[in-house]
């Protein structure tokens, strides 16, 4: 029996408190620069830092000229 997936919207500031929270627990618990075999975290923050602040500097410029 196959379960039916709820989407839940979120809106952007709610998405940018997550997924900064996320980049947070990474690197507490998982980045170690100086260890080897950890480079596959240190690129997942790295991707994750990049897409927050594309996303912020999206919510900014929308907030700044009414974009949707």
């Amino acid at each position: 029996m196959l379960r039916e997936i709820q989407m839940i919207e979120f809106t952007k500031e709610e998405y940018l408190a997550v997924l900064k929270s996320e980049i947070e627990t990474l690197k507490m618990y998982y980045y170690k620069p100086n260890e080897s075999g950890t480079g596959h975290y240190n690129t997942a923050i790295n991707v994750l830092e990049e897409r927050y602040k594309t996303l912020q500097d999206s919510l900014i410029t929308q907030r700044l000229f009414g974009y949707p």
